[in-house]
């Protein structure tokens, strides 16, 4: 009879731990193109900058920064739960409320995304 080894969880952590690696690379390099980009050729006022924010690939890479962003949040934060919180109404309780907040910011970053092509 095989019995379970030191984790029986259903998750093995290598996805969470992959996600997190992942989307924190992407963030890094991210900061570093825009630290970058605004360090050699700023936007001089507002019309600049909306401009470079809705060339395409500079859309496409904010959109990915943003949802790197909440993916990283809410896969640290549901370890965090996991790992501390051991009641599980209070463990539910903190899933409900950071995924109501991260899914309110996904749809404010998605407001920001398309209100740019837009012209609103």
């Amino acid at each position: 009879m095989k019995t379970a080894g030191p984790n029986p969880s259903a998750h093995s952590g290598f996805t969470e731990w992959l996600l997190q690696r992942a989307t924190a690379l992407y963030l890094a390099g991210f900061l570093l193109y825009v630290l970058v980009r605004l360090a050699i050729d700023p936007p001089a006022d507002y019309s600049a900058w909306r401009a470079w924010f809705a060339y395409g690939p500079v859309r496409i890479a904010w959109a990915l920064a943003f949802a790197s962003l909440l993916i990283h949040a809410w896969t640290g934060l549901r370890s965090v739960f996991i790992d501390y919180l051991r009641s599980m109404v209070w463990r539910l309780l903190s899933y409900l409320i950071t995924a109501l907040g991260l899914l309110s910011l996904a749809l404010w970053c998605a407001q920001l995304l398309l209100a740019v092509g837009g012209g609103a």
